[in-house]
């Protein structure tokens, strides 16, 4: 049984994720660019795709490259 992070984040922290933010969140094959306005929320996609990655597709942390500036 999957763990939903959408789930989580909007009962915990009453954060909803638009269509985009899921695409981005559901892509685990190969690099992602997170690229949008300050504030839109690139952290929490990248926080969470990376949560997604560990948890539902068996991808070991150490294996998870992310760098932000």
């Amino acid at each position: 049984m999957s763990f939903s992070i959408t789930d989580y984040l909007n009962r915990e922290f009453n954060i909803q994720l638009h269509e985009q933010q899921k695409e981005a969140l559901d892509a685990v094959q190969g690099p992602v660019l997170l690229l949008a306005v300050p504030g839109a929320g690139k952290t929490t996609v990248m926080v969470a795709r990376i949560a997604h990655m560990i948890a539902n597709c068996g991808i070991a942390p150490e294996n998870i490259l992310t760098i932000t500036f």
